[in-house]
């Protein structure tokens, strides 16, 4: 080839975007343009689908550059944007049919290639909510250790990486038998009784021995790394049936990706805001932390409690360590089943009826004084005037309350010292039931009258 002709070629190889961009140049260059004649090329799809499958349907282009122009020329590609999961698009243009100039060619860029990465990640509800291929290299100049994300005191930038699921849905999700693949292979199987409740993350680290994280579902890679490349790679999570259920690929600054897919920032890749939103580099959340493996991006546990359901389902927050709770989060101690004023841990009576007084064992106070404590008797029951009292006289009577069925107080009096009997002046009182509290000095106790 006569070194001193016209040459046609691509200024790049080409570009890898993301189906959410609108739209793309491809530029062609001209060197040695011919000072009396034209040249014209044409720009070819040669691999690709073009209808519907990432662009706009495309035809063939011939660009025409002017004599004695050096001035480069373009193509425009449309790119579209669709709801179907796949690692990626790509579409080959070729120059072609070159002519004109003095003797023109086709330069070695003769090709162009744009990759579209796709933006359709999760087909179930079990979400990738962030990943860490790069970690932050450590700082000998300070006591903390940087990069090292498992928490086991050691930075290590196989180790350190790791992958974070997220449960979307409202019902636990069992990912025995599922597996977490990158371009090269299968890096983690889930081993039987891996069950992900609702709201909650789950997190596979590359290796080492992950500690002082807050939730309790943690794995290292079955088959002893992760190996997601920090100039990109792709995150494939299967199904028992081997179907995707998440496919992503990222990138790097070196292979155009968009500055939130590029893996060689020494920081995690997150959603923001968690499970819902698109993906961000981490130090650009709230909390500016390079990651948050386990936690939400604010460096909060999505089970603030850790009792094991999520705090978006949590009905009952602060629940006591250790403590056996329910699908709603709750323990014993926070419920009240009968809504007797008891909770269920100390009620020994579950089934009492609505809007029945009972005592400190969640038991129906009764109108009669049987097996009540520090009282002989109650009567006459009902009494329409004076309601008289035998107390055990052995104990000091510090004070007794009267309640209607609501909790109002209508009477209350101080004594402060032994009785026999006690009398109550019930004649202004309205007909109904009440509830007699009496505080000893030893205890108290309650028990039922009516006043007719």
């Amino acid at each position: 080839l006569d070194p001193s002709g016209t040459k046609v070629e691509f200024e790049s190889k080409g570009i890898r975007i993301l189906e959410t961009t609108t739209e793309i140049y491809m530029f062609v260059t001209i060197s040695n343009p011919s000072a009396t004649n034209s040249t014209s090329v044409d720009v070819v799809l040669k691999d690709g689908i073009s209808i519907g499958g990432g662009i706009a349907e495309y035809v063939t282009k011939t660009l025409i550059f002017d004599a004695g122009s050096s001035e480069s020329d373009s193509v425009m590609i449309a790119v579209l944007d669709n709801e179907i999961p796949e690692y990626k698009k790509e579409f080959v243009f070729e120059l072609q049919n070159v002519e004109g100039g003095e003797n023109a060619t086709i330069g070695s860029n003769s090709t162009f290639t744009l990759e579209i990465d796709n933006d359709d990640y999760e087909l179930t509800a079990l979400i990738l909510n962030e990943f860490l291929s790069d970690p932050p290299v450590d700082d000998p100049n300070t006591a903390e250790v940087e990069g090292d994300a498992n928490g086991d005191g050691i930075r290590d930038g196989s180790e350190d990486e790791f992958i974070e699921l997220i449960n979307s849905s409202d019902e636990s999700i069992d990912l025995s038998g599922f597996e977490i693949w990158d371009r090269t292979g299968l890096r983690h199987s889930f081993p039987e009784g891996s069950i992900l409740p609702a709201g909650l993350p789950y997190v596979v680290f590359g290796g080492g021995l992950p500690v002082n994280l807050d939730h309790p579902l943690v794995d290292t890679a079955s088959t002893g790394f992760i190996g997601l490349n920090n100039g990109g790679d792709l995150i494939v999570v299967k199904d028992t049936l081997g179907l995707e259920v998440i496919i992503l690929e990222y990138g790097s600054i070196s292979h155009g990706a968009n500055n939130d897919l590029r893996g060689n920032q020494q920081q995690s890749i997150t959603r923001d805001p968690d499970v819902t939103g698109n993906f961000v580099l981490h130090e650009s959340t709230a909390s500016g932390l390079p990651f948050s493996p386990g936690l939400m991006n604010d460096n909060v546990s999505f089970d603030t409690d850790g009792d094991g359901v999520a705090n978006q389902y949590d009905e009952c927050a602060d629940t006591p360590e250790g403590a056996t709770v329910d699908e709603n989060g709750c323990a014993d101690s926070q419920k009240d089943t009968d809504g007797d004023g008891v909770t269920d841990d100390l009620d020994e009576c579950s089934d009492t009826p609505s809007g029945a007084a009972v005592d400190a064992t969640g038991c129906e106070l009764p109108l009669f004084v049987e097996r009540v404590s520090f009282i002989n008797k109650v009567y006459p029951n009902p009494a329409t005037e004076i309601l008289k009292v035998e107390l055990d006289k052995s104990m000091m009577l510090e004070s007794y309350v009267v309640n209607d069925l609501n909790g109002k107080v209508i009477q209350t009096m101080s004594i402060g010292h032994k009785l026999q009997y006690l009398e109550i002046d019930i004649k202004s009182f309205n007909k109904g039931l009440y509830i007699l509290n009496l505080e000893f000095d030893k205890g108290n106790t309650k028990v039922k009258f009516l006043k007719e």
